[in-house]
């Protein structure tokens, strides 16, 4: 991974914790900018097309995938202690905002766009336009499952094993399921952590890292 200065595209990885793999700027990109924040670690592919686009990694973020970034003046980035095992993630011409404490599990598939164009043929206009897709702070998502554009899920929820999600939730603490995904539980949360019963100050206010540990105490949701 290299530090500094690419051809007037700019990765900032001097504070990060560990990055293993490569940063790919193609032919024509400029402006762009990678930065991985303190403590953050990242293993995998980035490939970046286009001007003035933003890849952020937060504070101790753990990473480890396949990312693509191509378009002007989008963003694509991961909130603070985010962790991801598998991804594969396509910010097409829209933006990927995933918010702080998420876990992604493995073979995760996330895009913005189609990548081709569906075509009226009456007209001749593309009519699956690109679409940004956010996901909220504290967001489970399983082995499998496929997030596409439009999509947005919001915090303290948890997508299922093998689903399609397609659409904006506005529901907070819900489990989505099932292609395309619906909301099968509502009134829940989750903790990395698998024990029998949780205090509701442990559920409440605290987050826990990839190995169980508490390491922030929070002190109100918002910051969850």
């Amino acid at each position: 991974m290299i530090n500094g200065d690419i051809n007037g595209n700019f990765v900032d990885a001097e504070n990060a914790a560990s990055v293993v793999g490569r940063v790919n700027f193609e032919p024509g990109s400029s402006g762009n900018i990678v930065r991985f924040e303190p403590g953050s670690s990242f293993s995998g592919k980035i490939n970046v097309k286009g001007t003035n686009n933003r890849i952020e990694f937060g504070p101790h973020s753990r990473i480890r995938g396949s990312l693509r970034i191509s378009g002007d003046k989008r963003r694509l980035s991961f909130g603070d202690y985010t962790t991801a095992e598998e991804i594969y993630l396509v910010a097409l011409r829209a933006d990927v905002i995933i918010g702080k404490w998420c876990m992604f599990s493995r073979k995760i598939e996330i895009r913005s766009s189609d990548a081709h164009s569906v075509v009226e043929r009456a007209t001749g206009l593309a009519i699956n336009e690109k679409e940004p897709v956010y996901i909220g702070d504290h967001v489970w998502v399983c082995a499998g499952a496929h997030i596409n554009k439009g999509s947005r899920i919001p915090s303290d929820s948890i997508v299922a094993a093998m689903s399609f999600v397609n659409r904006a939730f506005e529901e907070e603490g819900v489990i989505l399921a099932g292609i395309p995904a619906k909301v099968v539980k509502r009134g829940i949360t989750w903790n990395r952590k698998a024990r029998k019963s949780f205090t509701q100050d442990q559920l409440d206010y605290r987050r826990y890292n990839a190995t169980g540990e508490i390491i922030v105490p929070v002190p109100d949701r918002e910051n969850v």
